[in-house]
This record gives C-alpha cells, sequence and structure tokens, in this order.
C-alpha cells in the first residue's frame, strides 16, 4: 500500500495509532520490525495507514517513542523505529486481579476495563457460579483471545504496560499462599470479622472479583479462613463488569485530584 511521496496519507490529520512492540525491548532508532499480521490488518485495512506514516509504539517494559512504517501491503509492512526513550513503570504485581470466569459475553469487558483501570495482571479461574463452564483443553484458547484483548485496551488507553494473563488452577491454594480484597456483596460480608477499609492505593492489592452468579459458601469460607478482607460499596450492587473497571480504579486514581481546564 505504498503511494506517492507526494500524496498525503488519510491517515495524516488523524491522532496517531499507538502499537504494542515487544520485540523492540532494547533496540535503538533505526531497526526495523515486522508487525503481526492483526496489527498490519488493523493499520492498513481499518485505519487506511500506509508507508511513511508514523506510528506510536511501547514495548511493555518501559520503552516507547515513534516509528515509521515502511514496506507495503504486498510485502513486508515493517516498523522502523525512529525515535525511542526509557520510562519507569510500576511493579507489575500492584495490582493482581483474580477474577473469576464472567459469561462469555463479557469476558471482553472485564479484560477491557480491568487493563484501562491499570491492573498489573489478571488470574482466570472457574468459580462455583461460573456461567460459562471450560473445559481444561479450552483454556488456552480463552487465555490466547483474553491476552489479545489486553494488547489492545493497553494500545488504546496509553498504558506502557500489558498485563498477563494466566489460568488459576486452584482457588483455595491461592486464598492461602496470598492475602487479599474480596469484592462482595453486603449479604456476602455476613459472618466475616474481617470488613475492609477503603484500600490504600500506595499498597500493593490483590482483588478477588467473582461471577455473575456470586461467590458460593466454600468460597468465602476459602478467603476468610485465609484472613482476607472483604471489600463492597455500601448502597451498591456491582455487576462483574462493573466490578472490574469501578474496584481498581477506586484504588489507583481515587485519592488523584483531577487535572482542571481554566480559560
Amino acid at each position: 500500500m505504498s503511494r506517492p511521496a507526494s500524496k498525503a496519507s488519510p491517515a495524516a490529520s488523524r491522532k496517531r495509532r499507538r502499537i504494542y512492540l515487544p520485540v523492540a525491548v532494547g533496540c535503538e532508532t533505526g531497526a526495523s520490525f515486522s508487525l503481526s499480521s492483526n496489527q498490519k490488518r488493523h493499520l492498513i485495512t481499518t485505519l487506511r495507514h500506509g508507508a511513511g506514516d508514523e506510528v506510536d509504539w511501547f514495548d511493555g517494559l518501559g520503552g516507547l517513542g515513534v516509528g515509521t512504517l515502511r514496506g507495503s501491503e504486498r510485502t513486508t509492512f515493517a516498523l522502523e523505529i525512529a525515535t525511542r526513550q526509557q520510562e519507569a513503570i510500576e511493579s507489575s504485581d500492584r495490582c493482581v486481579l483474580l477474577l473469576a470466569l464472567p459469561r462469555r459475553e463479557s469476558i471482553h469487558q472485564c479484560i477491557e476495563l480491568a487493563t484501562i483501570a491499570g491492573v498489573g495482571s489478571i488470574q482466570l479461574f472457574q468459580a462455583a457460579h461460573s456461567a460459562w463452564k471450560v473445559a481444561t483443553g479450552g483454556r488456552d484458547a480463552v487465555i490466547e483471545k483474553a491476552s489479545a484483548i489486553a494488547i489492545e485496551a493497553a494500545e488504546q488507553s496509553g498504558r506502557l504496560t500489558v498485563p498477563p494473563i494466566t489460568w488459576l488452577e486452584s482457588l483455595p491454594r491461592a486464598a492461602e499462599v496470598l492475602l487479599g480484597v474480596v469484592a462482595c456483596t453486603a449479604e456476602e460480608t455476613t459472618g466475616t470479622a474481617n470488613p475492609s477499609p477503603f484500600p490504600d492505593p500506595a499498597s500493593p492489592i490483590r482483588l478477588a472479583i467473582g461471577p455473575e452468579g456470586g461467590w458460593n459458601g466454600a468460597e468465602l469460607a476459602h478467603f476468610w479462613s485465609a484472613h482476607w478482607s472483604a471489600w463492597h460499596l455500601p448502597g451498591a450492587t456491582l455487576t462483574t463488569v462493573a466490578a472490574c473497571a469501578i474496584l481498581p480504579a477506586l484504588w489507583r486514581f481515587g485519592n488523584l485530584p483531577c487535572n482542571s481546564h481554566e480559560t
């Protein structure tokens, strides 16, 4: 999809696209990297980018900059690194999300919103009340799709990192070796002696969010016996999708001032 130098790209006046380029870790300016088939299809077909257009890139480890698209649709479409800088990034374990498998139609939004809210990593698991049951052999496909969603959300939201997504084999074992906060309804907190104040954004957090059907008694018992705390919003029962966005965002941004624009 090359074009004469005198002809402006249809994408020239738009905001630059931002892509995840993990192969660029530690690269120098002038280096060139092939794009994935998904990135190439999105840039060329959807956004109508072509050779010579500039694209923002980040490598997931604090490296970022601007690159120039080279090649064409019929040949190798690559990104040549034009500028590079290194930014400090937060530790990836500052917010670990234990997410009970939501409905099939909800997982896209759950992963997308949790990524935008800034969770460091996501561990999926099968809860007793999960409506979507995934066989052991199908878990890799779920992780692959969820990871692609996380990458796209990170590209669009301006994050410097992409949360890794794994499958949690045993919730009881995780509850025993970790310590964290369980997102609950007011009714589910009954019987626990560990109600939690608003989590401190200065401290790391492990946050467990249940499925649309809620936690069952055995799961809550595992958390309470391991001294996890219960956390819920007074007067509000959140859907799983809403919880994935609101609760990590409250922890991360709740005490930050908003930037005002005065004219």
